[in-house]
């Protein structure tokens, strides 16, 4: 089986797996971790990002960055963090 035929190995998945025993969370959490390496792979492979593999093109989009920390931080703590992210 080829990593690049992504349907092939969900579908064989499906009948060797959840078809059988149903999509409880560890499977469905232990397939989308495949599924994410298998498109990592696929990309890697074609050379292209995974947004072109979907039919799309990258764009410069603003990113957030504010306060990824355990708790909550003070209005400048938070803008210092944000002048470190950028």
């Amino acid at each position: 089986m080829c990593a690049r035929d992504i349907d092939a190995i969900w579908n064989t998945v499906y009948r060797m797996q959840l078809a059988n025993h149903g999509a409880g969370a560890a499977a469905a959490i232990g397939l989308s971790g495949i599924d994410m390496v298998l498109w990592d792979i696929r990309g890697k492979l074609e050379g292209k990002p995974l947004c072109a593999l979907l039919g799309s093109s990258s764009r410069r989009i603003p990113a957030y960055a504010g306060g990824v920390a355990f708790g909550y931080q003070d209005l400048p703590e938070l803008l210092n963090e944000i002048d470190l992210a950028l």
